[in-house]
């Protein structure tokens, strides 16, 4: 099973960064997803580091996609962005 660290709460002007944990044996990719779209640049890393957030970003969804050596792959749940 793959899962989704967050943070509780972002300030504007901060960056959020997310985790994953998963059970997959030696992942060898990592898709991070933003509202269902492909975060460019992010295939590497089981931690993803958003840009400075701004009021427009509450609620953006976020998941990730698991790729293990033998193709297997696992999706986390989205969660969301809040900002206050």
């Amino acid at each position: 099973m793959t899962t989704i660290t967050h943070p509780a709460k972002v300030k504007i002007d901060e960056t959020a960064t997310f985790g994953c944990s998963t059970t997959l044996p030696n992942p060898v990719k990592w898709q991070w997803m933003k509202n269902g779209v492909l975060v460019g640049g992010s295939h590497n890393a089981a931690s993803y580091q958003t840009p400075p957030v701004q009021t427009a970003d509450a609620g953006n969804k976020y998941s990730v996609t698991v790729i293990g050596r033998d193709g297997t792959t696992e999706t986390s749940t989205q969660v969301a962005l809040v900002i206050g």
